[in-house]
């Protein structure tokens, strides 16, 4: 694209004209406007237009882009953000326009893309979209600055500078597909960039992902390409940067250094997926930028990646049916605890199965399959007791509402059903409510048990946000032992789910129904 610039100056010099003598009100305020319209020349680096194009890093301003520029007369303020818009060829006032008067030195500031509750120069809030998948240009946060400029100057240059940074990431490898999808993870989305010293802020806000834009230009042949732009921020080391979903399959990445995204700069990241040489991530400097991105250095590190398995489908239901047979553990739950893997397995735990206290069975009931606990003396949840490990990713952050169905020995109504749920490998037991609301939650408990099994379903909640490492059926929890964050592995390879018959009288027959869990979407009173 070529501007005429024999006649922007012949324009301006004709507004010069006009306007140099004269004082001029403005239509929408009704205030008086001295001097000239500032005529506004704008480029990133030269370059006169905002788009950059998949095969090159070159930004440029494109027809209706909007910027926000703030005009001071030494320490006044003559302006503060007002609106222009490129029509592809100048730029046009949207509202007020900002004026000079002759022997008068402006300061001019200005950013990319326009906010309209941007009134404090030293406080401008610009955060990135966090779905770029149709482009990443509208996020890409640009500055200038002009200062002092030399009096009676009424044409004025805006040179603009990247503020935040440009990540690409290159997929290549024999799973490597055209229509593969990557996005960022741990991501802070926003930023306060100070104008008038241009300095930019700590990237804010909540943490989360980006999903990055597929390059137009990528062939059926990889590597393929796809950028995003975010605040400068840095990645902490081990945990996931980004994720990629390839042929079906979704992989995770982390780094084991810390990798930085630096204002103004390209993060160059390699990801090869599948064989010959498996999968891997290397991060790079981007040596051959040549426009007006720089190139981050490289980071030495190692990358590791992980198949992401999508999390638990919920509702449902334990399948008695299914049980083939109780593996056998010897020992409680302190020295033995359950094994973590990726199948669904039942254990029968006793601390000494020599005397077994407790005989776990599948019985058909009216056409039913039920799970029969007999008893020759009282259960217990961390010594004899039947365990579920249910394989599967759990959200960590999530409640789970667990209801139980269960029915004692007929003709007896002093049956008690205990249960407790721990983390995939068995170290920590979840905090349990009796209301999925926390400010309606009267319990502090990590171990329940239900009587009166004959009256209908039993209903708990879980608060998989929340372990502790001890066991507690009472109203409060030891005080040494208080619950804690969980962590993503307490939840990443499925849960275990303990049930023992907790009934007084011995010898004693318990049948649990069904245990269904489900994902607690929303929380009602």
């Amino acid at each position: 694209m070529k501007i005429n610039f024999k006649l922007m100056a012949m324009t301006a010099a004709a507004l010069l004209a006009m306007n140099s003598c004269t004082q001029e009100e403005d239509v929408t305020t009704g205030t008086e406007q001295k001097g000239t319209p500032v005529t506004f020349q704008m480029g990133v680096n030269a370059i006169s237009r905002t788009v950059t194009e998949d095969n090159s890093f070159a930004t440029t301003f494109t027809e209706g882009d909007e910027v926000g520029i703030f005009a001071y007369n030494g320490s006044t303020p003559v302006a503060t953000n007002a609106r222009y818009r490129y029509n592809g060829s100048a730029w046009e006032a949207q509202g007020e326009a900002i004026y000079a008067e002759e022997g008068i030195s402006y300061s001019y500031y200005a950013y990319y893309p326009y906010s309209e509750t941007a009134t404090d120069i030293n406080s401008i809030e610009l955060s990135v979209a966090t779905d770029q998948t149709a482009g990443y240009t509208g996020s890409d946060a640009l500055i200038a600055r002009n200062e002092d400029v030399t009096a009676g100057t009424t044409t004025v240059t805006l040179q603009y500078s990247h503020a935040f940074a440009l990540v690409q990431v290159s997929l290549s490898g024999d799973e490597a597909a055209q229509d593969a999808t990557v996005t960022l993870q741990n991501v802070y989305p926003t930023a306060i960039i100070n104008l008038q010293s241009g300095e930019v802020g700590e990237a804010t806000g909540t943490q989360g992902t980006v999903a990055m834009k597929a390059a137009s230009t990528n062939t059926a042949t990889a590597p393929y390409s796809f950028r995003a732009i975010v605040p400068a921020q840095t990645i902490t080391a081990n945990t996931a940067i980004l994720t990629t979903t390839s042929n079906g399959t979704t992989y995770r990445f982390s780094y084991s250094a810390d990798v930085p995204y630096e204002e103004g700069k390209l993060r160059q990241i390699n990801v090869t997926l599948g064989t010959p040489s498996g999968s891997e991530i290397t991060i790079d400097g981007a040596d051959d930028v040549i426009n007006d991105w720089e190139a981050s250095e490289d980071v030495s590190g190692e990358g590791s990646v992980e198949e992401v398995v999508d999390p638990v489908t919920t509702p449902f239901s334990l399948d008695f049916s299914a049980i083939s047979n109780f593996t056998e553990i010897s020992g409680n739950w302190a020295s033995s605890p359950i094994p973590s893997g990726n199948q669904l397995v039942w254990y029968h735990r006793e601390a000494d199965h020599s005397n077994n206290s407790t005989t776990p069975s599948v019985e058909n009931v009216d056409g039913t399959s039920v799970l029969q606990l007999s008893n020759s003396v009282r259960g217990s949840w961390n010594g004899s007791n039947v365990v579920c490990h249910y394989p599967g990713l759990f959200e960590r952050d999530a409640v789970y509402q667990v209801v139980i169905t269960a029915t004692n020995e007929t003709g007896q109504s002093d049956g008690v059903l205990g249960i407790t749920v721990s983390t995939s490998d068995d170290s920590k037991r979840f905090k349990m409510m009796n209301n999925a609301i926390s400010e309606s939650n009267t319990w502090d408990r990590n171990v329940t048990t239900f009587n009166n099994l004959a009256g209908g379903s039993k209903t708990f909640y879980l608060d998989m946000s929340q372990a502790s490492v001890a066991g507690s059926s009472g109203s409060s929890m030891p005080g040494e032992q208080p619950f804690e964050a969980t962590t993503d592995a307490d939840v990443a390879n499925g849960i275990n789910i303990t049930l023992y018959n907790y009934t007084t009288r011995v010898p004693n027959v318990l049948q649990i129904n069904s245990v269904t869990i489900s994902k607690v979407e929303e929380t009602t009173e």
